[in-house]
């Protein structure tokens, strides 16, 4: 039941933001089809030390990950709290950086742990 319903998160997240009618922000990568979700905000430091990390390790040439950031793109923040819903998680307790493997909705938030997820032995 709980994989149903993230299922349906997903494919809700799919259908808000196919709808929507503002423009990603430049960082964004809009793939649904993607093998990892990365949620962050513009202007957090957390999110900024693991954008950097991303770049210097080229994961986006490694790993399928979608990227939307939920600070200024309600669509995106929408889409966020769609997926941690689904998760279970309560309000409090999500937040960015955040990244979710959809193929077994593992998730971690924080930077260490997010590298730890992208990690092959992982």
């Amino acid at each position: 039941m709980k994989k149903l319903l993230f299922v349906f998160a997903l494919w809700l997240m799919s259908v808000v933001i196919a709808s929507c009618s503002l423009t990603p922000a430049a960082d964004d990568i809009i793939n649904p089809e993607a093998d990892y979700v990365y949620f962050y905000g513009k202007t957090c430091p957390h999110c900024q030390e693991m954008n950097a990390w991303m770049r210097e390790n080229d994961t986006h040439s490694k790993f399928a990950i979608e990227k939307r950031e939920v600070y200024f793109n309600p669509e995106n923040s929408a889409a966020f709290t769609a997926v941690t819903n689904a998760l279970g998680m309560e309000e409090w307790s999500a937040g960015v950086p955040f990244m979710l493997r959809k193929s077994d909705n593992e998730y971690r938030i924080w930077v260490e742990p997010i590298k730890k997820l992208l990690e092959p032995n992982e």
